[in-house]
């Protein structure tokens, strides 16, 4: 049991650094289920079942904050500081990698130990997944599809595209259209555009255009550095490794 916690936490996490957290969940619940199904885990009475439920959602968290690519989000927040600094500033996908992956690789094990710690999932009297059930669903996948390949080579190309920006001279956001593009290509792309703009989710969409509006106002303002001084006051002064402690352990007790 612990370790297909630890299995799922690795999983959710390395999906979620490279496509976004909604889609890994999705991916990822129902092998869960199958799993539990097939150990004849009791619903709402299973420690495992818990544990992989909040390990999914947690390392699809720890993951979407490895890279920019994987949350809407991590882009947004950059583009709020090159507003906000008028372009002097901006942080590439290297350097966003350099600080998000290592912390992945702590956070990902140190969290599926906690869940198990917490939800008391040990491996006494485990039961165990018979390999027959693991072939059986690999042979019933079958060979990766054509249109499977395709979207891989787009993806390995699409990281290369972001951490190559400093020498192809291409910002961040003409990789993503690139990216956009590629996916839609009749031919070669796996998503149907028309679909895929009918069924944008448009309320985080106008969430981050507003986001980047507030920021502009409030530092115009001077709103931003009265709400850092009245909400933050207390940190000023504070060495950068405190805050990160601060900030792990709140993480930890949510």
């Amino acid at each position: 049991p612990m370790g297909l916690v630890f299995a799922f936490a690795i999983t959710a996490s390395i999906m979620s650094a490279l496509i976004v957290t909604i889609p890994v969940m999705l991916i990822l619940l129902p092998i869960a289920m199958g799993v539990l199904t097939e150990l004849k885990e009791k619903p709402g009475e299973s420690p495992l079942g818990a544990a992989l439920m909040i390990i999914i959602t947690l390392g699809s968290s720890i993951g979407g904050a490895a890279l920019i690519c994987g949350s809407g989000f991590n882009p947004q927040g950059i583009a709020i500081l090159e507003t906000l600094s008028n372009g002097e500033f901006s942080v590439s996908f290297a350097q966003w990698a350099a600080i998000g992956v290592p912390m992945a690789i702590v956070a990902t094990p140190l969290s599926a130990w906690l869940v198990c710690k917490i939800l008391k999932v040990n491996n006494k009297g485990a039961k165990e997944l018979p390999p027959e059930y693991v072939n059986a669903q690999l042979r019933e996948l079958g060979p990766m599809a054509p249109s499977e390949w395709r979207f891989l080579i787009t993806l390995v190309l699409l990281i290369a595209g972001f951490l190559t920006t400093g020498y192809t001279g291409l910002s961040t956001p003409v990789v993503c259209i690139l990216g956009c593009v590629a996916v839609c290509l009749p031919g070669w792309g796996v998503v149907n555009a028309k679909q895929a703009i009918d069924e944008m989710p448009w309320d985080p969409i106008f969430m981050c255009i507003g986001m980047q509006i507030i920021a502009v106002f409030s530092t115009s303002t001077d709103l931003a550095t009265w709400l850092c001084n009245v909400l933050m006051g207390w940190s000023f002064g504070l060495p950068e490794l405190a805050l990160v402690m601060i900030v792990g352990v709140a993480c930890i007790l949510v």
